[in-house]
């Protein structure tokens, strides 16, 4: 069974504001397969479909980005 923060869930407004893209943008980097897959509740070909990101899967692929260095180490 999943826990909790397995089943948190994040809009596309959510996630702009997370990591101040476009929405454009973050679309663009999950077709591209660079981002994390989102979750479509309800029928995937409706317009009406609700599209979300799980938190822990933001949290992980975040986790895996490189750091950036600082001008002191």
């Amino acid at each position: 069974m999943m826990s909790h923060s397995e089943l948190e869930l994040c809009s596309i407004k959510e996630m702009m504001k997370m990591f101040s893209l476009s929405r454009s943008t973050m679309y663009r980097l999950t077709h591209e397969k660079t981002f994390p897959k989102p979750i479509i509740i309800g029928p995937a070909d409706s317009r009406n479909a609700v599209v979300r990101w799980r938190v822990s899967d933001l949290k992980e692929y975040l986790e895996s980005r490189p750091r950036e260095k600082t001008l002191d180490g």
